[in-house]
């Protein structure tokens, strides 16, 4: 059926469809587009430029989106080629999707979240899975190298030294939890959506294995530039209780895990801060400068208010391990009783 479509260079045949509409442009330059067989008949073609990325994004559908309830558009054909312009994927038209963020979506999100994270991943371990990102163990390492520059961009923000400082103390001391579940990879709000009554996850490119605090930091507090939303601390508890009940988590680990999401939270809104700043200097990103400001705004937004949650928290009495360092002080905290402190420095 789909033989015809597509040119030899990878581009739609506009004489063997009925017609086609641009839907967004990827960073590859190249569009996805909605194409019509007919008046009625749809579907989606996605072309793959990443050559570090061809042929996942298929695996992926056949091995690991094959467990979950159909959230997910399937894919009707596709050409996987040594040339990279030939490789394409054609999906099946969900209709449109609407990208909106509100908390009757928030909690449908973290109910399929919870369910592909309890998939097994011990046979995924070592399939090449790779994220967009860095671990958050680099970003660490990434961030104590360049803290003065943070330090600076801090200032230039209005961020409180105290609390950068009160970050840095808790990340020198912190080895964040070694669970594993399959992450989506980026779970931005391009990335789901409503369509019709049904909320569904799209982009599945960037799937691996990865802490689940990853795709709960995409879904709560990452910034986009397309896609600006507001979180608050009253939601973002909420909704990590939400998940914490969904995945059957103990509830003696409740304090633990939000804890160590506000500070992974923290971490990478930070990283996040280096990453935008670097595009603002540079004046070289494909959105404009109005809209890189407002997501710089919306990051520093989300780190002071996860940065507010471990200051609350944890800046007292009972928690003074912070700043004793001490290993009978340390592990007094249950959080991470039985682990040595993983002390990561940058260049003095």
């Amino acid at each position: 059926m789909f033989t015809s479509v597509v040119w030899p260079n990878g581009t739609l045949n506009q004489k063997a469809i009925y017609r086609k509409e641009e839907i967004y442009q990827g960073m590859n330059g190249r569009f996805v587009e909605r194409f019509f067989m007919n008046s009625r008949e749809s579907y989606i073609f996605k072309p793959l430029t990443n050559s570090s990325q061809i042929g996942k994004e298929v695996w992926i559908h056949n091995h690991l989106l094959a467990k979950l309830p159909p959230i997910f558009p399937k894919i009707m054909a596709y050409s996987i080629d040594e040339h990279t312009d030939n490789n394409w994927i054609i999906f099946e038209d969900l209709g449109k999707i609407s990208h909106r963020f509100n908390e009757d979506i928030a909690y449908k999100v973290i109910d399929l979240m919870a369910n592909w994270h309890s998939i097994p991943v011990e046979n995924f371990m070592s399939e090449p899975l790779k994220g967009p990102k860095p671990f958050i163990e680099e970003m660490v390492q990434h961030l104590f190298i360049l803290k003065q520059k943070l330090q600076d961009i801090s200032v230039q923000y209005g961020i409180a030294e105290k609390m950068l400082d009160t970050i840095f103390s808790m990340l020198e001391n912190h080895r964040f939890s070694n669970k594993k579940v399959l992450s989506h990879g980026d779970l931005h709000q391009g990335n789901y959506g409503q369509t019709g009554k049904r909320v569904v996850i799209i982009d599945w490119e960037h799937a691996h294995i990865n802490s689940p605090y990853w795709d709960l930091y995409h879904f709560l507090d990452i910034s986009h530039p397309d896609f600006p939303k507001g979180m608050n601390k009253g939601l973002r508890n909420l909704l990590l209780e939400h998940y914490f009940i969904k995945t059957n988590l103990p509830q003696e680990e409740k304090f633990s895990f939000k804890q160590e999401y506000f500070l992974f939270s923290s971490a990478f809104s930070l990283w996040m801060m280096l990453l935008i700043q670097g595009d603002l200097e540079r004046n070289a990103s494909k959105w404009p400068k109005t809209q890189l400001i407002g997501q710089m705004s919306e990051t520093i937004t989300n780190l002071i208010q996860c940065g507010e949650e471990l200051k609350q928290d944890l800046i007292s009495d009972k928690w003074r391990f912070y700043y004793d360092k001490s290993w009978t002080r340390y592990e007094e905290n249950p959080i991470y009783r039985g682990t040595r402190p993983s002390r990561l420095r940058g260049p003095s």
